[in-house]
């Protein structure tokens, strides 16, 4: 049976935590991956592996683990009762979820869904995960409501105990943007600090990486106590230099699109002892032309096919 045979069996099963190690063993099995990556190469399960499984969600993440993932990378935003949770749009996106009552969202009124206007109550009944994927055929279909970070953190504890495997580090990433600002999330100070005090709740706080585009958010979250690591997402052709000054300090990692890198940056981050890890990263040629420049992890969808054992 291939991947796309396994997913179509899921496609009504209800992954439940309890339930989750044994869906994720077929997957893992099935897709020829195993656990072990090596600890100097960062491998990103991008939104946990939204090539296997519903991103953003539990099984996306324990899958990731499972699949060799050193990093957990997931967007976090926030509910209109204050609640921290995955999500990449702050809105139901039509392309991947349900109405409360399990109804398809029409392009074009995704924006009148907005989460940071909702109750996590109201939120958590919306299915995102069972609707086949247009751009990831290979994705399983399974019920997926969009997990609180707090919940998701207790998953991957529980998961790792379990599995016997390392506590991976946790990249979440900030979706501020200036226009949003009251609107679809709050202002960066309390955003971070709201996505930060439940990462220290759970006692992760040296796990933590916190990334975003929005330098407002990284200056935000330098001034955190105890201090998370910090990325800086880079996307277009900017000036290397302009953005690590536009920002103000140099972060732990530069995390630019892939097609970004080239011999001249890793040096760049070399100079500066910044991490270089580019986004997001699926073919596995690719993978390993970026590993022999100098990269030192990547962002994939695919943790167990774009792995460190096959470059």
């Amino acid at each position: 049976m291939g991947l796309d045979g396994a997913a179509d069996q899921g496609r009504t099963q209800v992954v439940k935590r309890r339930t989750a190690p044994i869906v994720i063993s077929a997957f893992v099995a099935l897709s020829g991956c195993s656990g072990g990556s090596s600890a100097q190469f960062d491998l990103q399960g991008h939104r946990g592996c939204r090539g296997w499984m519903p991103e953003n969600s539990i099984p996306a993440m324990l899958v990731a683990l499972d699949s060799g993932a050193t990093t957990l990378e997931m967007d976090v935003v926030v509910s209109a009762d204050g609640v921290a949770l995955l999500s990449h749009e702050p809105w139901l996106s039509a392309e991947i979820c349900l109405t409360p009552d399990g109804k398809p969202i029409a392009e074009g009124s995704e924006r009148e869904w907005n989460l940071y206007q909702m109750d996590y109550r109201l939120i958590r009944q919306c299915d995102c995960g069972l609707k086949p994927h247009p751009r990831f055929p290979g994705q399983a279909k399974v019920l997926a409501h969009k997990p609180a970070l707090k919940e998701v953190l207790e998953a991957v504890a529980e998961h790792v105990e379990l599995r016997s495997l390392p506590m991976p580090d946790l990249n979440i990433e900030i979706k501020s943007t200036p226009e949003g600002d009251g609107e679809y999330h709050p202002e960066p100070e309390p955003y971070v600090q709201t996505v930060f005090e439940v990462v220290q709740e759970a006692g992760l706080v040296e796990k933590l990486i916190i990334q975003s585009f929005d330098e407002r958010a990284l200056r935000a979250a330098n001034q955190l106590k105890p201090k998370p690591r910090l990325s800086l997402l880079v996307e277009g052709n900017p000036d290397f230099s302009a953005k690590v000054e536009g920002l103000g300090f140099v972060p732990e990692v530069y995390s630019p699109s892939f097609e970004l890198v080239n011999r001249e940056l890793v040096q760049f981050c070399k100079d500066r002892k910044m991490k270089l890890i580019p986004w997001t990263v699926n073919d596995p040629k690719e993978a390993q032309r970026l590993k022999a420049l100098g990269v030192d992890g990547l962002i994939t969808d695919y943790p167990g096919r774009v792995g460190t054992k096959s470059l």
